[in-house]
């Protein structure tokens, strides 16, 4: 690992207990441990990825955006995954976030059309319907927001269209069968 990305694990205290990706040739690190007890998730790209450092920003931005969203009480609550840092130094751009042990609800499978997520696992079946009322609910409380979307590079106009269109054009029947969801 490279002196920059070093430093900021020493910074940071970052405790390494688990590397899920640690790729020297593009100077990007993505690994779980703790910082002062807490359970996290850091990932460190190199400037030179664009496209990652981007995504690290609108991370930052998007949590901004959904924590100030969350203080207004007579607004339903955004359920989210928390960040507890994110920064830059020369060379490398980073964000922690809380990790939270498991497994996706559903292997990611690129090829499908709604969200790329669309077989739930074996182990989730049971739970299906308090999952889905639970996503449901976040999916209303996200199309709440009041905020600039032009800072996440999306228009306002665009926000509905390219998030909400995929449930309204899916076909419905086919999400009820590959969910087994009534």
């Amino acid at each position: 690992m490279e002196d920059d990305a070093l430093k900021i694990i020493d910074e940071l205290n970052f405790e390494e207990l688990h590397n899920i990706k640690k790729d020297y040739k593009n100077n990007e690190f993505f690994l779980i441990g703790k910082i002062k007890g807490r359970d996290v998730f850091l990932k460190i790209s190199n400037k030179k990825n664009k496209t990652r450092m981007d995504q690290f920003r609108r991370e930052e931005l998007v949590d901004q955006i959904l924590e100030k969203h969350n203080k207004d009480i007579k607004k339903p609550l955004v359920v989210k995954t928390d960040i507890f840092g994110f920064g830059e130094n020369k060379n490398y751009v980073w964000v922690a976030r809380k990790f939270y042990p498991g497994q996706t609800l559903a292997p990611f499978n690129p090829g499908k059309t709604l969200f790329g997520y669309d077989l739930i696992r074996p182990s989730f079946l049971l739970s299906r319907e308090k999952i889905m009322k639970k996503i449901i609910e976040n999916i209303e409380a996200i199309y709440s927001l009041e905020t600039d979307f032009r800072k996440l590079a999306i228009s306002h106009s665009e926000f509905p269209r390219r998030y909400k269109s995929n449930l309204l054009e899916y076909n419905i029947k086919t999400i009820k069968e590959e969910l087994g969801q009534d």
